[in-house]
């Protein structure tokens, strides 16, 4: 199991509530929160017609997304009407090389700690997602007051306008929630969100990051030190 995976089921344990569950069996493995959110629902593992059913049963009516690497065949996917992939790209950065570049005005990033920045960043998010605010606050702000989730406002002119969110686990660091809204792209606000949460990672004396980066991000991650790890192709379950 790579590190990405083994830092999402640790930060599981985490989620003691109603709701939240994972399918886990052999080499599958599966999410589902209590949130409306359909594109966080995910599933990894070869597909087959046992774990199609499996995988069906489990998220019932709820959308969800099936995640490939790219030696795990699709065909049956494409034969039960999953839609075309859309590729992400797997990075990770090893800390101990890491140096951290300060950051310059116009652009200022903030760790969250108030409940007025908490709304700002539920905001942000839910505007460069496209998607209502208050879904990824019933996704995200249960992960985040489970304490060991720090998120990040970035500004340009005293604006809101990017986030990141970073998992500090025992194995090594996984980084989500790292956008910008259209406006301020290229701006260097997503460098700076993803640094403050390497420097915070590295400063818990952790050796090593993930994330998964869009085309888009992905020479922004390289820029700052990651690699490439693995192309992985996201899969959109048909429509109910």
């Amino acid at each position: 199991m790579n590190l990405q995976k083994e830092l999402f089921l640790e930060s599981m344990q985490l989620m003691d509530k109603p709701g939240w569950e994972i399918l886990e069996e052999e080499d599958l493995l599966a999410f589902k929160s209590p949130a409306q959110v359909s594109f966080i629902e995910f599933v990894y593992g070869n597909v087959t017609a046992r774990s199609y059913e499996k995988v069906k049963s489990f998220f019932r009516t709820k959308s969800y997304l099936w995640l490939l690497s790219e030696n795990q065949k699709d065909d049956l996917l494409i034969q039960l009407g999953f839609g075309t992939p859309h590729l992400t790209y797997e990075m990770g950065i090893n800390l101990s090389e890491y140096k951290h570049s300060p950051i310059s005005e116009p652009v200022q990033v903030r760790e969250v700690r108030s409940s007025k920045d908490h709304s700002i960043w539920l905001d942000v998010a839910g505007k460069w997602l496209n998607v209502s605010a208050s879904l990824v606050d019933q996704f995200f702000s249960p992960w985040i007051d489970a304490g060991k989730f720090i998120p990040f406002i970035g500004f340009y002119e005293d604006m809101p306008a990017a986030t990141s969110l970073v998992y500090c686990g025992k194995r090594g660091a996984a980084l989500y929630m790292i956008g910008t809204l259209t406006d301020f792209r290229n701006r260097g606000l997503g460098t700076a969100v993803t640094n403050a949460c390497l420097k915070v990672a590295k400063e818990k004396g952790i050796d090593q990051a993930v994330l998964y980066g869009s085309k888009m991000g992905k020479s922004v991650y390289e820029k700052i030190g990651f690699q490439l790890t693995q192309t992985i192709r996201e899969f959109e379950c048909p429509k109910s």
